[in-house]
């Protein structure tokens, strides 16, 4: 796993305030709906939000972010919105984000959805997404943990970013 990780101390001073209610954290799926690092992940962190009134989780499809980001179809549509059509809904403010996945993406999809990505203030990856954001120079010099299984894959991001195969270090 890789990503912004500057700001963890401060969001944890932010999480444990009392003026704050709860971490928001977003998991988004980029993969398939079944993949193992997401049904692991959102497993782990469903039961921590049962644990704690602190918690504010929010599972989302990369396709849900992509349209929310979108916003509704360029369509003629009347000045004043009917009851009938649905208002787009916004995504989540959050305060740590996490992309994940077991498998390549299309590098448009990424491209639209690294904009938002990056409004969030602590934010990383599992899986494949590692290699998308090394890819897109945001893990320059930046120690990341990166599966076996993509090491083949991961060409000039060797030269870019610390790659290593323990997952979990301190």
């Amino acid at each position: 796993s890789a990503g912004n990780l500057a700001g963890l101390s401060s969001l944890a001073r932010f999480a444990l305030a009392e003026t704050h209610p709860q971490l928001r954290i977003g998991l988004v799926n980029a993969g398939a709906p079944d993949g193992l690092a997401w049904a692991a992940l959102r497993s782990v962190l469903r039961q921590a939000q049962k644990l704690t009134d602190r918690c504010d989780l929010h599972c989302l499809t990369l396709a849900t972010v992509l349209a929310r980001l979108s916003g509704p179809a360029p369509v003629c549509a009347p000045a004043i919105p009917s009851a009938a059509a649905p208002m787009p809904v916004p995504l989540p403010q959050l305060d740590i984000l996490l992309l994940i996945a077991d498998n390549e993406l299309q590098p448009q999809l990424f491209a639209r959805f690294l904009p938002w990505l990056q409004t969030v203030p602590v934010w990383g990856a599992v899986g494949a997404p590692v290699l998308w954001l090394a890819r897109s120079n945001l893990l320059s010099g930046v120690r990341i943990a990166l599966p076996w299984g993509l090491f083949a894959e991961a060409d000039a991001v060797a030269e870019r970013a610390i790659l290593t195969s323990n997952l979990y270090e301190c």
